[in-house]
């Protein structure tokens, strides 16, 4: 009797239903969402998805509502709803206490409840096991205040992380922020997998999920979706449910037609027929469409695949040239070549993954182990096969069809693979490298085999730097004879740069001026060796400047040298400009002491000319004695008279 009364009812309401044309303006609705996938969530082209909004825009497509979409925090939205900032939420837990300041529709849009999950490894198994934990929760989230309210029940202490949405509590737990997380079991059920989480065996507080609008404002609204509800609810090929088995792949539990519902259903048959067509329709149409979203997404996995590989293969590229980088840095930076050495094997072997390193010169070796290079002295084996690799170039095997003479022969355990490489310029050979891998399962023989000719590279580097390193040490050997040489040379040497500082002294120089070469390197020429001429007394300015503009220069009286201790000498100067290859590269000045052969040749003119005032004076007495002699008394009478 009581269903009776309700057909006639449903009878207009499934009329209305079916035959209202819209015939008004577009309604604007502002309708709050956030991010709780699968019922509703922003996809990554910032599109509205998941179960409510297909629903809700179903019902706006029949009752020609333009939707506008608010996408904000959970305890934003709830606020904003209050406040009339927006005309409708989509279905959110509904609670006495919310009811007292929203208004919700009739018709359940789904039943859903709360679910704590873990890490597998953390053991949670009731409230008291959360004591002193990190639980993270959605802040105003209904589950996360009825967890709250259990807790402080039982007297059970813990601290509550506040999230803005349930992704957020599940990367909390995942990252180790929060021993355990609140979420909604239909996240869970979606997502919990993925994140590596496990439910627990704490549920909380099932509500029903229903749509909800400011207090006093839009009931129209929640009535005309209670009733589009109740159609589709009825219907079992209708979007509601094809939206929960395409994104939930759950039929919503606790779902009862009514007893009057077959009843009922003898009366709407004529329209169900009419809706039959409709759905054989829809059911294509969702075929094709499905299909399509099956093609897509394989094209976006392999896309995805391909992008994937692109990003390792240019993170590796990447890798590759930072170490090239380092290494080449560390050549031509290190302090020795020893120390470049050891980064470099230290380098190469952790790119490779190799189990040993090793570098052998014409002098010495180097063997780089994990978080250890020692220094080897270079063997008969050694040199032998570095010989052998210069005849036939690289060798790449097996351990277990390593050459005879291969000096690695010798040492014990098994080896895996060997790659050896000779290291040469100009058709010398300077030495070799090596790499080794001793254990099978942890060696890749495809990648070694995939990046064999990336190796070469740091042969290039290695026969780069050993040539440098033996260019250096000639240059070495040649300078220290060059400076042993000028250091024997009895004249004083200076040399300076194009600016006029000081750069070499050898010994005399040091000597004659007072200044070491460590005190004066750096300085001006003028400081160390300052000159004036010794009539006049005028100071001998810009000498490097005359050198350089004349290309040599020599004084040709002497120069008076003032020396650090204040004493004057007389020194003779000559200067010449130095380069290489027509670049000026500096002025060296040779000057020697002369002050002892100044004062001998003063010495001698002084005699000299006493000498020579004798020689006339001697003249005359002469000519004096034979005119006496001759009888030229008349001379005698007048020097008497």
């Amino acid at each position: 009797m009581r269903g009776e009364k309700k057909l006639p009812i449903l009878l207009i309401l499934i009329f209305l239903l079916f035959f209202s044309f819209p015939g008004e303006a577009k309604r604007a609705l502002l309708v709050g969402v956030c991010d709780n996938p699968p019922l509703v969530f922003r996809d990554e082209k910032g599109r509205v998805r998941g179960v409510c909004p297909e629903v809700l825009e179903h019902i706006a497509q029949r009752e020609d509502w333009d939707i506008e979409y608010v996408f904000l925090p959970f305890s934003l939205l709830l606020s904003h709803l209050a406040e009339g900032k927006i005309d409708l939420l989509l279905p959110i837990a509904y609670t006495a206490e919310r009811a007292e300041h929203f208004d919700f529709n009739q018709q359940t849009f789904l039943v859903n409840w709360g679910e704590v999950y873990t890490l597998p490894a953390v053991s949670v198994q009731s409230l008291l096991d959360l004591a002193s934990r990190k639980v993270a929760v959605v802040k105003d989230d209904v589950y996360g205040e009825s967890l709250k309210k259990l807790l402080r029940d039982f007297g059970v202490g813990c601290h509550f992380l506040e999230m803005e949405n349930y992704p957020g509590v599940f990367a909390a737990v995942k990252e180790g922020r929060a021993d355990a997380g609140v979420v909604s079991r239909l996240y869970g059920a979606q997502f919990a997998r993925a994140a590596g989480l496990a439910a627990t065996s704490i549920v909380l507080s099932p509500v029903e999920l229903r749509f909800a609008v400011p207090r006093g404002k839009n009931r129209g609204i929640i009535d005309i979706i209670d009733q589009h509800l109740l159609a589709l609810k009825i219907n079992p090929q209708s979007v509601y449910y094809q939206s929960l088995s395409s994104w939930l792949s759950v039929e919503e539990e606790g779902w009862r037609f009514p007893s009057w519902f077959w009843w009922f259903l003898g009366v709407v048959l004529l329209f169900l027929c009419l809706s039959l067509f409709l759905s054989y329709f829809l059911r294509r149409e969702v075929g094709r469409r499905t299909k399509e979203l099956v093609e897509k997404s394989e094209k976006l996995a392999e896309e995805i695949e391909r992008r994937e590989a692109l990003e390792e293969e240019l993170r590796f590229g990447l890798d590759f040239q930072k170490l090239v980088a380092g290494v080449s840095f560390h050549f031509v930076t290190a302090s020795s070549f020893e120390e470049a050495v050891r980064f470099f094997l230290e380098e190469v072997r952790r790119f490779s993954r190799a189990d040993e390193a090793a570098f052998f010169g014409e002098e010495e070796g180097y063997l780089g182990r994990e978080g250890n290079t020692e220094k080897v002295e270079i063997e008969e084996g050694m040199v032998l096969w570095r010989e052998r690799l210069c005849l036939e170039g690289p060798v790449w095997t097996e351990g277990e069809s390593l050459p005879e003479r291969c000096w690695r022969k010798k040492e014990p355990g098994e080896i895996s693979f060997l790659l050896s490489f000779p290291l040469e310029i100009e058709n010398r050979c300077l030495g070799f490298w090596e790499l080794l891998w001793r254990e099978k399962g942890n060696t890749d023989k495809t990648w070694i085999e995939e990046h064999l000719d990336l190796f070469q590279v740091f042969s290039y580097l290695l026969s780069n730097a050993l040539e440098r390193e033996k260019t250096r040490k000639d240059l070495q050997r040649e300078r220290g004879w060059l400076e042993t040489i000028l250091r024997s040379i009895a004249d004083g040497v200076i040399v300076t740069d194009l600016e006029g500082l000081v750069s070499f002294m050898n010994r005399e120089a040091e000597a004659l001026t007072g200044w070491s070469l460590g005190e004066a390197r750096g300085k001006k020429l003028e400081e160390i060796f300052p000159l004036r001429e010794k009539n006049s007394g005028k100071p001998v300015e810009n000498l490097v400047e005359e050198v350089l503009k004349k290309g040599k220069t020599e004084m040709k009286e002497p120069l008076l040298l003032r020396n650090r201790e204040g004493k004057e000498i007389v020194v003779a100067d000559s200067g010449a400009s130095v380069g290489r290859e027509g670049e000026l590269q500096g002025v060296v000045f040779v000057f020697r002491d002369v002050t002892e052969r100044q004062r001998m040749e003063e010495a001698l003119r002084r005699s000299e000319r006493r000498y020579r005032l004798l020689f006339n004076q001697m003249l005359d007495g002469l000519l004096f004695w034979k005119r006496f002699m001759m009888g030229e008394e008349s001379l005698l009478t007048s020097l008497c008279f």
